[in-house]
């Protein structure tokens, strides 16, 4: 069975092949027959890959060990959803979960866009890239390989990945990087066409927030898992496989807001090309980086041959977007010209400038300890005070933006309209300031927290006036009605600030959580106890549980308020941080327990335990309080909110009209 598998992924590399040929030659000539001959095989693709999906997935189910990547993957004793996550935990398999997100992908784009014009080059660009990775999983990385002597049970699954929050971040994560090829291969198409107008864009804005809210979502349940997995109290430690998730969901948000300039204004035109490219460039730089071995990453795969496959294919990337970008240079000037600094067009540009400053910044840190390694032998290390001190600055500058931008005008905003404007919002993030610096006296902590309370004051600033416009015309609609209408009717432009209003509370989430985070680490003997931010924490033993597997030894905490009564009293809660001991692990997995406080966390680790004499009879623990950190999930529903609210809901983009350029 396993050589069907093979038989169908080299089936699947030869068929992309034929696509790409018959649609590019096709296209050429014009000729309907190849063209539906590339179609055809694209479609052969998607069976051929689904096929194999399915068949791996049945392997991986049924415990079939004498396939290489069940064995090593899986285990008897495995849960049946880790199971099913083993399909994308490994290189193998996590190369033909990308393959067949992409075949679906391109079975939809082949349906939804048969009537478009541009559909042969779009379908042989799509087609280039299923050839390179289907190439991939035909010669270099095998999901189907066998063992002459299969052993009786598999290896299992890392602990770390025995996670809900790891069964869904890879598929999300994965949903985002591939959906950005729809609107790359749109953007060449046209450029090949010569054809760069607004349509690509038109075409697109729903591939592309699509891919930017999986994207955003894999994001944020990646910090989840190591929130809560890796037992270190934190959510984002700027690891390079982090950063190469993040830098195509900087790009790709500075693309959302300057395809707005050019849908509204004709202007940016070759700025958007090249944003949409380095988005598709970056998508590929991350799995490079995952998969290639050249950093130590907890997210990372172990070393392999990949890498230099992947950077060749880069290379044919920047080297086909620049050579478009370039001879096409003359059907991408701007209609129009910018006519003042104080203007939304301004606004945007300059937003765009700091997601690119944010992406090269980010960049730099993560390649310059590979490229310290390569040249000098000694690779130095880059850590999160490089990232946090470059990248804060520009961060706040983006968030006080997102205040100003809702409130100044098309073309040219004078400075006293502008400063009315601003009036209400100013005043409110400068009393904010200064109520901030008084409590803290911590400036750049009451910066931001100012500036975040500015942002959601102009937002809804501009809700009132949108709103008492509308009811000087709809006078008997209440307030929260006209603003429901309001929002109905310009959705895109709503949803948008639904998504800053969600972007502010996570900055603020992260700011309290890193800023005013407490930590101890305690030993206690049973019956011995810690006061800790205003809890008393009471260690009553160790307790263990035998599992299908695994060992669980949990250190039990009664907790109570410093000022409850006397320890006899009832405990307000039980908190159980745990090492858990695999059988197919060497070292044992902590499991933390958090305590959800409102926006903040009470977050305990067993750090060690010694059971035995009552002299040797103890446990250290680490205990932590994470002010405001729910803030930061809370922020990422209102911006799936948002984001669906743009996407699905009514509104049209703004009417441009075409001005003459001026040099």
């Amino acid at each position: 069975m396993p050589q069907l598998g093979s038989l169908a992924t080299t089936l699947a590399f030869l068929t992309a092949v034929l696509a790409f040929a018959a649609l590019a030659w096709g296209a050429y000539r014009k000729d309907r027959s190849l063209i539906h001959l590339g179609y055809r095989a694209l479609d052969t693709v998607f069976f051929l890959v689904l096929f194999a999906s399915a068949l791996l997935l049945f392997l991986l189910v049924s415990r079939d060990f004498s396939v290489r990547y069940v064995a090593d993957y899986t285990s008897r004793d495995l849960p049946l959803l880790y199971t099913i996550s083993a399909f994308w935990a490994g290189q193998a398999g996590s190369l033909l979960f990308w393959e067949l997100i992409l075949s679906i992908y391109t079975v939809l784009v082949l349906w939804l866009y048969r009537k478009h014009p541009h559909l042969p080059v779009i379908s042989a660009i799509i087609a280039g890239v299923h050839i390179f990775f289907t190439l991939l999983l035909t010669f270099l990385t095998r999901p189907f390989d066998t063992f002459p002597f299969p052993p009786p049970d598999g290896a299992g699954l890392n602990p770390l990945l025995q996670d809900p929050a790891m069964a869904l971040h890879p598929p999300t994560l994965y949903l985002g990087y591939v959906g950005f090829t729809i609107p790359f291969a749109f953007a060449m198409a046209a450029l090949i066409l010569r054809k760069a107008d607004a349509e690509w864009i038109r075409r697109t804005r729903v591939w592309t927030i699509i891919s930017w809210l999986f994207l955003t979502t894999g994001i944020v349940l990646g910090g989840q898992w190591a929130y809560i997995e890796l037992g270190w109290g934190g959510y984002w430690a700027w690891d390079p496989v982090e950063n190469a998730a993040f830098l195509p969901w900087l790009t790709a948000t500075a693309f959302l807001h300057s395809v707005m300039i050019q849908q509204a204004k004709g202007m940016l035109k070759t700025w958007n090309i090249a944003l949409i490219a380095l988005t598709f460039f970056f998508t590929i730089f991350g799995t490079f980086l995952t998969r290639s071995g050249v950093v130590q990453s907890v997210h990372a795969f172990a070393e392999s041959n990949l890498g230099t496959y992947f950077l060749v294919f880069l290379g044919i990337v920047v080297i086909f977007s620049v050579y478009l970008i370039l001879t096409r240079s003359h059907l991408l000037k701007s209609e129009a010209s910018f006519e003042g600094i104080l203007a939304k067009e301004t606004s945007f540009l300059v937003n765009n400038i700091l997601f690119l400053g944010l992406a090269f910044a980010t960049f730099w840190g993560t390649i310059f300890p590979i490229l310290s390694e390569a040249v000098t032998g000694n690779k130095v290390t880059v850590g999160p005070p490089f990232f946090n001190q470059v990248n804060a600055p520009i961060f706040l500058g983006v968030i006080i933006l997102m205040g100003i931008c809702p409130l100044i005008a098309w073309r040219r905003s004078s400075p006293g309209k502008l400063g009315r404007n601003l009036l209400v919002p100013g005043i409110v993030g400068l009393i904010s300031f200064a109520a901030f610096f008084l409590q803290t006296h911590r400036f750049g902590v009451s910066l931001a927290y100012a500036s975040s309370v500015f942002v959601i004051a102009s937002i809804l600033y501009d809700f009132a006036i949108e709103a008492k416009v509308r009811r000087s015309f709809h006078p008997e609609e209440p307030v929260p009605q006209a603003i429901w209408h309001l929002m109905r009717a310009r959705s895109r432009k709503y949803g948008g600030y639904l998504v800053h209003l969600g972007v502010v509370i996570m900055a603020i989430g992260i700011v309290a959580s890193n800023a005013f985070k407490q930590e101890t680490t305690v030993k206690l003997e049973p019956g011995e106890q810690a006061e800790f931010a205003g809890f008393v924490l009471r260690y009553k033993g160790i307790e263990f549980q035998h599992e299908p597997g695994k060992v669980i030894a949990s250190g039990t905490l009664e907790v109570q308020p410093s000022d409850h009564g006397s320890p006899s009293s009832v405990p307000l809660w039980v908190l159980r941080p745990a090492k858990v001991f695999y059988r197919t692990a060497d070292q044992p997995h902590t499991e933390v327990d958090i305590r959800r406080i409102g926006v903040d966390d009470l977050y305990t680790i067993l750090a060690g335990y010694q059971t035995g004499s009552d002299k040797e009879n103890f446990a250290t623990f680490k205990f932590l309080y994470m002010p405001g950190v729910n803030l930061i999930w809370w922020g990422f529903y209102v911006i799936i909110i948002g984001g669906l609210f743009a996407l699905f809901g009514k509104g049209k983009p703004r009417k441009r009209k075409t001005r003459r350029a001026t040099s």
